[in-house]
């Protein structure tokens, strides 16, 4: 309905394999114009494989995962970036798990956005 918060949001997970390694660099962002599922669970698994390709030819994928928003993130308070904080990691975790059904073994390295 028009107005009303949802309960889910979605989180797109963009992983890059580094060259010729099983090592992967993620960066984490909300996806405000995607409609959420009102369950937890993955959306959408894409890879950067063409035909003829194997897993391990894969250099990226994206995941989209719908997760339950933080009850904190309704709050104009201090606790907002904490509740943003939380999705964002278990986003990540939720992603993490799909990918590495896909590259056993796989390093992920999450962009925190923190400058140095």
């Amino acid at each position: 309905m028009p107005g009303e918060e949802r309960s889910h949001v979605v989180f797109s997970v963009k992983y890059h394999r580094q060259r010729g390694t099983n090592q992967w660099k993620a960066t984490t962002n909300e996806e405000p114009g995607i409609q959420a599922l009102n369950v937890e669970s993955v959306m959408e698994f894409a890879d950067g494989q063409w035909e003829g390709q194997t897993e391990a030819d894969e250099k990226q994928a994206r995941i989209h995962v719908s997760i339950e928003r933080d009850p904190r993130f309704f709050d104009l308070s201090p606790e907002l970036e904490k509740a943003r904080m939380a999705m964002t990691e278990k986003a990540n975790q939720m992603a993490d798990r799909e990918l590495l059904k896909r590259h056993p073994g796989a390093e992920i390295e999450h962009d925190t956005g923190e400058k140095p």
